[in-house]
């Protein structure tokens, strides 16, 4: 059986396995052997031209481009990678990687290549294309007011025939923050360009529909006015996400009456495991009103997404009944989703018990769920020992946020090992903003 915890400790001279394992989790240790000649060239290109990130749909995550950037600067390896990294930005691919050979584009610009700097300016410039959009940051950031007027044009000739959208109060954001709010008003006011007058004219629009729109209720206005019997009749049906009532935060904002009105339907017998997991939601982010038996038997239930939201749920009760449940599904289930309920319900040994008995999935995302709980117990759970359990989670996760939280977690218990002090500090995780 493998072991969810083994010697972490960068190894000396790595294998091919291990330098693609650390490029593509951007681990630290890839920076002193890229320097020594111990990472091979082309496992590096690839990192250059792919991003590897685990979840690109996380906004606080960004392109890991210039953690590579710094890592050819390092090993004096810019010149060596150029030429392939500009045939590929010169015919861009359609996909997500195209943003990350962009901002590495930018790194190769700043320094003076001309060649990039071009490409990138030819990329604005032909709003048509795909891939025209990714280049408005970088040009903002190498040409600063040229950059801005060059992007606020497009972007205004584009408003000729399509309405404002979110990505135009994005870039000017970004503007702002870069030349200052009051720099990017006086550019777009004293414009003389009609594309950059139509730009002006539509965000002042938008921001007067902003201003005079009604004011939203909250959240808790929101869904305290939706009856239980709404959730109750929407199990299971098909409608559209835009018309259905978000369950989990319907569940976190009710009260106690419409949780139980909830739950009594929950256990009604034989009902289809859409229903089921749909009523099971309203539960994944408040505790049950009370605990019943035939909740455990969810978490058993041959319909992957009720056992999926069955954990969830029953994670949010603190109970010795749950606790008994949890070591079973452990140690004679070695049951990753059994985490999840110890984590309101930790006792001292569970550690040893998770490493014990948890085998690594081979799944990615069940890979990064899976840590991503054992992390939250160490967080909710002080006296928890962290000294192999986090720097399991810390080499093993293929997110590059939650290596940094567990990586505090070793630090707030004072139990970092040595080899680990100096890699974190050149981790992707410190690269990710410029």
């Amino acid at each position: 059986m493998r072991s969810l915890s083994i010697d972490f400790e960068p190894p000396a001279t790595p294998t091919r396995e291990e330098q693609q394992d650390a490029l593509k989790k951007g681990l630290g240790r890839v920076f002193p052997w890229a320097i020594s000649g111990r990472l091979d060239d082309d496992l590096l290109l690839a990192a250059c031209l792919n991003d590897y990130r685990h979840d690109r749909q996380a906004e606080f995550v960004v392109s890991p481009a210039r953690w590579v950037w710094e890592i050819l600067e390092k090993a004096a390896a810019t010149q060596r990678f150029r030429d392939p990294i500009l045939r590929v930005l010169l015919d861009l691919p359609d996909d997500h990687n195209a943003y990350h050979i962009c901002t590495l584009a930018y790194h190769y610009a700043r320094e003076g290549d001309h060649a990039f700097h071009d490409q990138l300016r030819r990329m604005v410039d032909h709003p048509d294309d795909p891939s025209s959009d990714l280049a408005h940051e970088e040009i903002l950031k190498l040409d600063g007011v040229d950059g801005f007027l060059r992007v606020a044009r497009v972007r205004g000739s584009r408003l000729a025939s399509q309405a404002w959208d979110w990505d135009d109060d994005w870039f000017l954001s970004q503007s702002a923050d870069r030349l200052g709010e009051e720099r990017v008003q006086e550019l777009l006011e004293q414009s003389t360009d009609g594309a950059i007058k139509r730009m002006d004219k539509m965000w002042r629009e938008a921001i007067h529909a902003k201003e005079s729109a009604p004011k939203e209720p909250s959240l808790h206005e929101k869904y305290d006015s939706i009856p239980a019997s709404r959730l109750i009749a929407e199990a299971g049906a098909d409608i559209p996400d835009d018309s259905r009532v978000f369950s989990s935060m319907w569940g976190r904002h009710a009260n106690e009456p419409q949780l139980e009105s909830v739950l009594e339907h929950l256990l009604t017998p034989d009902l289809a495991p859409r229903v089921v997991a749909d009523l099971l939601s309203v539960f994944v982010r408040r505790e049950y009103p009370r605990l019943d038996d035939r909740l455990f038997a969810f978490c058993r239930h041959e319909d992957h997404s009720v056992r999926h939201r069955a954990f969830h749920a029953l994670g949010m009760v603190g109970h010795p009944t749950v606790r008994d449940f949890a070591i079973d599904e452990l140690e004679n289930y070695r049951n990753p989703k059994a985490v999840t309920l110890l984590i309101k319900n930790f006792e001292p040994g569970d550690e040893e018990r998770i490493l014990r008995s948890i085998e690594p999935p081979d799944d990615v995302d069940h890979l990064h769920w899976l840590l991503m709980d054992v992390i939250e117990l160490l967080e909710r759970n002080a006296a928890a020992d962290a000294a192999r359990l986090a720097v399991a989670a810390y080499a093993r996760t293929p997110c590059t946020s939650c290596r940094h939280h567990a990586y505090e977690q070793l630090e707030a218990r004072s139990a970092v090992p040595d080899w680990m002090l100096d890699e974190f500090q050149l981790d992707s995780y410190h690269f990710e903003h410029d």
